[in-house]
């Protein structure tokens, strides 16, 4: 029973690192990079239901290597995107709106990929601390002697 609960604490543990490691993967500049390039902007007819502008171009999106790794292998680690948006009659359009979203949802939907390497990645962080607290919890248990050489209890 302490085995499993041992267990489920680590797994957990992972489960929280593999979380923070793929808030970063979402994160722009931190996860990715992204560069549009706008095509072509068409203004519908002024006072039509759906007046507004429709943007079409190209996202190039550049994942980070360590945070994408499998995606890395499978060889997409750069992806480049052609989209057509369309944007309401109330919101300006604008590269940056763009980017915004065309590169979360690339690096989002890239992410699902790379989940088992950064649950690996949290699990492998759980046993280095682990380890590290064995070491630092031996070198308090130390005394030393009379002659100034140490010896464990």
């Amino acid at each position: 029973m302490k085995q499993l609960k041992r267990m489920l604490t680590r797994a957990l543990a992972a489960l929280f690192i593999m979380f923070i490691f793929w808030l970063a993967a979402i994160s722009e500049g931190l996860g990715y990079s992204a560069k549009v390039k706008v095509s072509s902007v068409c203004n519908p007819v002024e006072g039509h239901y759906c007046s507004g502008a429709i943007v079409d171009g190209q996202c190039n999106v550049s994942l980070n290597p360590f945070l994408f790794f499998i995606s890395h292998i499978r060889g997409d680690g750069t992806v480049q995107y052609n989209f057509k948006m369309g944007f309401g009659p109330y919101v300006i359009y604008s590269p940056e709106k763009i980017k915004e979203k065309v590169g979360s949802m690339i690096a989002i939907q890239e992410s699902f990929w790379n989940l088992p390497f950064l649950f690996l990645m949290g699990l492998s962080i759980v046993y280095l601390v682990e380890e590290l607290f064995k070491v630092v919890e031996n070198l308090v248990k130390e005394k030393p002697l009379k002659n100034g050489n140490f010896r464990s209890i």
